[in-house]
Formats: C-alpha cells, sequence, structure tokens
C-alpha cells in the first residue's frame, strides 16, 4: 500500500529531530566518561576532588531537549495520523503515473543530501519503516495516540516545574498540546463523523492553530476546507 507524499514530510522532520536527540545523549555520555577517566587517573595518593552529587544539564540546554523531543512526537503523531487515514480509506495515497516516487522523494530533500551527517533517509529506508502494507490499523491509531499523549503529559510535566523554562511556555509550544488534542479526537471520532455524513467526506488540513502542525479530521464534502496544502503535493 503507498503512503501519502504529505508523510514523508513529517517522516523525515522526525528523522532529523530522531538524530539530534541521539546526538545529545551521546554528548551527555561522552562527557560522563571523561570525568571518569579524569578520576581513574589520578596518581595514587592525591586528592580526588568532590564531586557533585549529581551532574544536571544547564537549564537552557535541558529545556531545548525537552521540546526537541515534543517536536520529535508531533512529527511522528502527525504522520501516523495520515496513516490512519489512509489505512482508513479516508485519504487516497499520492499517485505518480509519469515520474518514480523514488526520484520526488530524493529532489524533495536534496538539500540534506549535502549534509555531512546525519546520513541522508533515502525512499528505501522510508518505504522499509512504514510499509503501511505490513501494519495493521490498531497499531498504527496506539502509535499516533502514545504520541499525541506523551506531547500532552511532558508538557503538563514542564508546566509544573517550579521554574518552568522559557522556552517551553511559548504561545506556539503551547499551540502543539492544542493540536495533540484535536488529532487525538480526530482519530477517535473518525467513524462517527463519516457515519454522520454517510460517507460522504474528505480529510481536512487545518493550520489555524500552528503553522507547522496541521489538525487532521473529516469534514463533509459539502463544506469548503479550510486553507491548507494540497493532498499530494
Amino acid at each position: 500500500m503507498r503512503d501519502h507524499s504529505i508523510g514523508w514530510l513529517y517522516r523525515y522532520l522526525s528523522f532529523l529531530l530522531e538524530n539530534r536527540l541521539q546526538n545529545r545523549a551521546l554528548a551527555a555520555t561522552y562527557s560522563s566518561t571523561l570525568d571518569d577517566l579524569s578520576d581513574s587517573g589520578l596518581k595514587k595518593g592525591a586528592k580526588r576532588k568532590p564531586k557533585p552529587a549529581q551532574t544536571k544539564a544547564k537549564p537552557s540546554v535541558a529545556a531545548d531537549t525537552a521540546v526537541v523531543e515534543l517536536l520529535h512526537a508531533m512529527s511522528f503523531g502527525t504522520l501516523r495520523t495520515l496513516q490512519f487515514f489512509l489505512k482508513k480509506g479516508y485519504l487516497q495515497p499520492a499517485e505518480y503515473h509519469l515520474v518514480n516516487p523514488e526520484h520526488v522523494f530524493a529532489h524533495r530533500f536534496q538539500e540534506y543530501l549535502k549534509v555531512p551527517y546525519p546520513e541522508p533517509l533515502t525512499y528505501a529506508d522510508y518505504v522499509q519503516r512504514n510499509d503501511l502494507s505490513k501494519m495493521d490499523l490498531e497499531r498504527v491509531t496506539k502509535s499516533a495516540s502514545d504520541s499525541f499523549k506523551f506531547v500532552r503529559e511532558n508538557f503538563e510535566k514542564l508546566m509544573k516545574l517550579s521554574k518552568v523554562p522559557l522556552e517551553i511556555a511559548t504561545p506556539r509550544i503551547r499551540a502543539l498540546v492544542r493540536v495533540a488534542v484535536a488529532n487525538s479526537v480526530s482519530i477517535a471520532t473518525a467513524d462517527l463523523v463519516a457515519m454522520k455524513h454517510n460517507g460522504a467526506v474528505t480529510v481536512n488540513f487545518n493550520f489555524s492553530l500552528h503553522p507547522h502542525f496541521p489538525v487532521i479530521s473529516l469534514k463533509s464534502r459539502t463544506v469548503a476546507p479550510v486553507a491548507g496544502p494540497a493532498a499530494s503535493v
């Protein structure tokens, strides 16, 4: 089963954010290893400097990492939401009659071919990890719901801190949560909406809450959809 071309964008974004999180984790491990090596290299009898009880990341670094985690979850949740509507048959996959989708994919993300790291995500990699024919509807639905749940719960935890990082308490980050909630509702009520309109529905992309992450929902075909991206880019 072919995927929807808009899903490429969110999968690539998820891929880049995932690499960024991995790099941060490696940097933290590397720093800790250096500290351990420094301690083990002390000469016999040398006094060891007292170490703090626990080394914590600087607030700005920790906050930025938290934002990247939220964006990663939103990217993956958006991809799975698109795939949910594909599996249900409400959204049709992109059609390529005169060109190879692999060539379209490579052209769309050609700028990333110039970046030495991370190694670019190829169309073959994308297909291997997102083969809808090998995913059942339950898995896709749960994956989308879990991603949006992560966004909501982690945002709430961050907001309960005694000192909320400025990077978190911004309108755009708050909007992510609203989109996550809305998409969770869209998934849960899709069949009811379709039944209400006797199946005469279309998938609507609404970017009014957030400029980068849309609320994806079913609308009656008789209602003009909110301005958004073309169904097949």
